[in-house]
């Protein structure tokens, strides 16, 4: 779950039916990362949330788990982000840690702002949604 400062509603988590509000986060701000009606996430969307759980720093099977990615998929958005300073690899204890770098946490600012900016344009005036054009009618 991605946390943005652009949105303040309570965390929500899709199921294959329904939505599910997390009334112990309530007040944070946040955005939804999931689109509701769809099951699959992007790649985009992966690495956006693989940064959110690193923020802080964090053991690889956390964010395995908090993803909910197989360990062949991790490796493999982890290699990429590291390639590409998006994580960083740090030791602490004897145990390696990964990092949201300022370029991670760029990336991260970044993409939610254009979610957000998606999002408003997908609703006309007062949150009524229009549709898509191929279901208008020509005038």
């Amino acid at each position: 779950m991605v946390i943005c400062k652009a949105a303040k509603q309570p965390l929500k988590y899709a199921d294959s039916n329904s939505v599910i509000e997390n009334s112990s986060n309530k007040g944070r701000f946040n955005m939804e990362i999931t689109d509701v009606e769809s099951k699959r996430r992007d790649k985009l969307n992966i690495i956006a949330e693989i940064l959110e759980i690193a923020k802080e720093g964090t053991l690889k099977t956390q964010i395995m788990y908090k993803a909910n990615l197989s360990f062949t998929q991790l490796n493999e958005y982890l290699r990429f982000m590291l390639k590409n300073e998006l994580l960083k690899k740090l030791s602490d204890k004897g145990k390696t840690v990964y990092a949201a770098t300022p370029k991670g946490l760029d990336f991260l600012q970044r993409y939610c702002e254009l979610t957000e900016l998606l999002k408003e344009a997908e609703k006309g005036k007062n949150g009524v949604k229009i549709p898509p054009q191929k279901l208008l009618k020509n005038a």
